[in-house]
């Protein structure tokens, strides 16, 4: 399953968000397995490896195309050739680092801020640097421990997170 979410979870998405049109099928999901078999996590000293013998070596097809006796790098060239590699990832980022969802238009920006090199520190970047990131409504929505969660629950004290996200936001600025 792990085929799948690669492509459903970390780098497509289900479908384009652009048009609706499915990213994968179900044999892209068989094949892109395939290609990612051989590998192995080793729990005790937290890396992974990959391992020839269990490695499937026939020929595959995935993503639209005859990609031969494809492994793991096939398959992160394939995924990152499809175009909805370029819109998915840059939203997925931006709403894990601002809780915010993306409009179209902020969608289209970081897609070309990711550009064709594909730079991860460029992305994130691009959407440290946009207004929304140090918005009331982002500082809000991050990751909140339990304590502050009970706190922000009272209407009272919200109001209070909103200033204290202004003041934030004035200290990050020059550093940006």
């Amino acid at each position: 399953n792990y085929g799948r979410e690669l492509m459903e979870l970390f780098s497509l998405g289900i479908t384009n968000v652009t048009t609706g049109a499915a990213n994968y099928t179900q044999d892209d999901v068989v094949e892109v397995s395939r290609a990612l078999t051989g590998w192995k996590v080793n729990a005790t000293a937290g890396n992974s490896y990959f391992s020839a013998a269990d490695w499937d070596p026939g020929e595959k097809t995935f993503l639209g195309a005859a990609r031969g006796d494809a492994d793991m790098q096939d398959v992160l060239t394939a995924i990152r050739a499809q175009p909805s590699y370029r819109t998915f990832v840059p939203g997925r980022l931006y709403t894990e680092l601002t809780g915010l969802q993306p409009t179209p238009e902020v969608r289209s920006a970081l897609a070309a801020a990711f550009g064709p090199t594909a730079t991860i520190r460029d992305l994130v970047r691009a959407i440290a640097t946009r207004p929304e990131f140090l918005s009331d409504a982002a500082i809000l929505n991050r990751t909140k421990s339990p304590v502050e969660r009970v706190v922000a629950a009272t209407p009272k004290q919200q109001v209070i997170a909103v200033k204290a996200g202004q003041a934030i936001r004035a200290r990050c600025a020059d550093n940006l």
